[in-house]
């Protein structure tokens, strides 16, 4: 079958039900994917998250699929239609580069690893009908001269734009796929293209998709001070040992941070050592967030359930600890063995694992044996955390602390709130398998 020089990019659907339209902050690549692609090629994309994607797209056209671990399962179904109706069929993303055979079953080729260093041959290929099997990216891309994403081709109304600014992370934690996916050291782009990049956007929001925007010190603060003349707002990620660096604090918010998403996992510190976050101090988290605080800008507190040294008592504990210091906002997941992890390996060999269904790899379900509790006891403490923390109540008690930007901590609590109290308790628990 030809090559029509038509290529469809799919973001699949995440959860059963869709999100309505400027909700979510879109991501970032299949826009990169597309603006990798020739003049020639006619390139659309699809987010499952908030439209339907049309299955007719016509023999010799081609649908690239991006996956995450929970996708996985809507990304072999969407692949599946595609196949009868002979489209030829594309798998990136983290999950298929951690298990490269299980997706090559299901797609006729597979990219392990990130694409800019391979998809000029799958283009190639593509052309001369030899599409391969599976191309694997042999280094990491050096993130000079990267191309505009093309975010005219993203139908979903954006409010926070999404930009990179680095790929990669030393830390190695244990539940975490990214040092394996964008490997063990910081690659930073130049901070002139940055600049460029968010100045030609002509958008006042954004949201840095690096899994730590403040991993490379020098670099972060030069790039914080060029944000500063350009009066925009942004969210990110961080690690929050960060600020120790006062200036590197003060900095980021001088140049319009609103909030950032820290991992602060958990406050036991046999959790966090077995968790290999060896950049996590216990004991200094208090000192930290109070630093943070005062350059106005908000957490968003990473919190993991169901550590081997977690017992009925962590869900209290994380509690207290977030009312005693105000966070503005906390994400309560459950320790999930993604495949490509440290803890996969670990708990695959343990015979731990006793569910595969992807679709509950959703840092919100139970797929594993706990050793301190049972996995309902695992999922109905998570889901009582979150219920409690985002009462209305503590919402106002927390206020006075994150009132630099009031309208974002209220509006993001009633999101957060809203989300807990539709959570059927439990409900999430994985049948175990005998």
């Amino acid at each position: 079958m030809g090559f029509t020089g038509k290529i469809e990019l799919i973001y699949p659907l995440y959860k059963e039900m869709r999100m309505e339209k400027g909700r979510r902050i879109p991501q970032l690549t299949l826009p990169l994917v597309a603006a990798l692609c020739p003049p020639e090629i006619e390139v659309q994309i699809t987010d499952e998250e908030v439209e339907e994607i049309d299955f007719n797209l016509g023999r010799g056209s081609v649908a690239g699929v991006s996956m995450m671990t929970a996708q996985a399962k809507r990304g072999y179904e969407i692949a599946r239609e595609f196949r009868k109706k002979g489209v030829i069929t594309i798998a990136g993303g983290i999950h298929p580069s951690s298990l490269p055979d299980e997706a090559a079953a299901h797609f006729d080729s597979v990219v392990v690893g990130e694409a800019e260093c391979v998809w000029d041959s799958v283009i190639t290929d593509l052309k001369r009908g030899e599409l391969k099997k599976i191309y694997r990216s042999e280094e990491f891309f050096h993130l000079r001269n990267m191309p505009s994403p093309k975010y005219d081709l993203v139908k979903n109304k954006m409010f926070y734009t999404p930009v990179q600014a680095s790929r990669g992370c030393p830390y190695r934690c244990t539940f975490c796929s990214v040092t394996k996916f964008y490997g063990p050291k910081f690659r930073s782009r130049p901070v002139d293209e940055i600049i460029t990049e968010i100045k030609l956007s002509g958008d006042k929001y954004f949201f840095f998709v690096d899994d730590n925007i403040v991993g490379n010190p020098k670099f972060a603060k030069e790039l914080f001070t060029k944000l500063i003349p350009l009066k925009i707002k942004w969210g990110g990620q961080a690690i929050l040992g960060f600020a120790q660096d006062r200036e590197l604090v003060e900095l980021a918010g001088q140049s319009g941070c609103l909030g950032l998403f820290i991992g602060i996992e958990s406050v036991n510190r046999k959790s966090i050592k077995q968790a290999n976050k060896k950049c996590n101090k216990v004991e200094d988290y208090a000192a930290l967030i109070k630093q943070i605080h005062r350059a106005g800008i908000h957490i968003i507190a990473g919190t993991v359930f169901g550590f081997d040294t977690d017992d009925k008592n962590i869900f209290e504990q994380m509690l207290d600890f977030y009312k005693k210091n105000k966070i503005a906002y906390a994400n309560f997941s459950i320790l999930t063995p993604f495949p490509g992890t440290i803890l996969y390996e670990q708990m695959e060999k343990e015979g731990r694992i006793f569910e595969k269904d992807w679709s509950k790899y959703d840092c919100g379900s139970v797929v594993f044996h706990p050793l301190k509790m049972s996995p309902e006891e695992l999922q109905a403490g998570s889901d009582w955390v979150g219920r409690e923390f985002f009462k209305p109540a503590e919402i106002l008690r927390r206020f006075w602390e994150n009132r630099s930007h009031p309208f974002l901590y209220l509006s993001g609590n009633i999101g957060y709130r809203r989300k807990h109290n539709t959570h059927e308790p439990g409900r999430n628990v994985a049948i175990r398998k005998s």
